[in-house]
């Protein structure tokens, strides 16, 4: 039975020159050419950019369905191994007023979960819900997951990571009633709240966050002190080699400035995201029906071919690549890999 630990050490644009001679006409390949497709490459930087910054940019704890043990994590309180199901955290947050939700959907692109988009539907009109995805209320909480990892190259390792505790509204009635008893017994402080949270396997309907289960002398909760979170987890500050700071001290065991993590989303670049039609009597209406007319037809001299057009090339099909236990978090290696339904 777990409990909490004695000691845990701290982790650590292209360019070109002028073509001499006409690009070949298209001739139905799904590749896109030379400007179309450099603007093609911006856009698709600019939406990952709009995701990242709508609360997609930081790792979010997620526990498999799978009991087996993760590789590479032996420990002090696990010397074979964390199982995949479990994951010990500490809360970040010092009080529960201090966490937030909001609606949100978790979209499936190219074969896979973890897409996270802010839903605008308490104050505005979302597409992601017109093309038939009605999202979640979710409640997040800055927490410490105390697994360790490796990087893949091998060369950076750590026995936790930041991350964000993201609760279903329907799950947290239970997770707040532990969290509410842990804040009571500590001064009314939530910060350094531990547990121990276990995923039942072969449970569809599992929470995939897993629950508070029991520590060593059957409690839910046990507490890490300032001075302990600052002995153990604590960092200095981290500096450019021009000097400027990348990352203040003792960052790592702050919680989320969620306010710039979350930041209002745009309705209209959410449609422009995921597609939809433009709300009536909006700009963006306007402008869509200015541009929707026939367009002007006018003599043009067809080029002669000297040889038939090849056919079509089909673009393959996306690689349903296998996924693994752990965080979550789109545009980005993850640390322990990833998976989210």
């Amino acid at each position: 039975m777990p409990g909490k630990p004695t000691s845990r050490r701290a982790a650590a644009t292209a360019g070109g020159g002028a073509r001499s001679a006409e690009a070949p006409a298209n001739t139905g390949s799904h590749l896109r050419r030379g400007a179309a497709a450099a603007q093609q490459a911006a856009d698709e930087a600019q939406q990952a950019a709009e995701r990242r910054a709508s609360g997609g940019d930081v790792w979010r704890l997620w526990l498999a369905d799978d009991a087996s043990v993760r590789p590479g994590t032996e420990c002090e309180g696990y010397p074979e191994g964390i199982p995949k199901n479990l994951a010990d955290i500490i809360i970040l947050d010092a009080t529960l007023e201090d966490i937030v939700g909001q609606h949100e959907h978790n979209l499936k692109i190219a074969g896979r979960y973890g897409n996270f988009e802010t839903c605008p539907k308490e104050f505005d009109h979302c597409a992601v819900c017109d093309n038939g995805d009605q999202g979640y209320y979710i409640l997040f909480l800055s927490i410490l997951a105390l697994i360790p990892w490796t990087s893949k190259k091998g060369d950076k390792s750590g026995s936790y990571t930041k991350m964000l505790l993201a609760v279903k509204a329907g799950q947290f009635a239970e997770l707040q009633e532990v969290l509410h008893n842990a804040q009571q017994s500590n001064n009314g402080v939530l910060r350094g709240t531990y547990l121990h949270m276990k995923r039942t396997v072969n449970d569809s309907n599992a929470s995939n966050i897993g629950i508070p289960r029991a520590l060593d002398g059957g409690m839910l909760f046990d507490h890490y002190s300032e001075e302990e979170l600052i002995s153990e987890f604590g960092h200095v500050a981290s500096m450019s080699n021009e000097g400027k700071v990348m990352k203040e001290e003792n960052q790592d065991i702050m919680p989320y400035d969620y306010n710039k993590l979350f930041p209002k989303p745009d309705a209209e670049a959410i449609r422009r995201r995921h597609g939809g039609k433009a709300q009536p009597g909006s700009a963006a209406e306007a402008s869509e029906a200015w541009g929707a007319g026939e367009p002007e037809q006018t003599a043009q001299r067809t080029a002669p071919r000297r040889r038939p057009p090849p056919a079509p090339t089909p673009a393959e099909e996306e690689d349903d690549l296998p996924f693994d236990q752990g965080a979550q978090q789109p545009d980005a290696a993850d640390p322990f890999a990833n998976e989210q339904g």
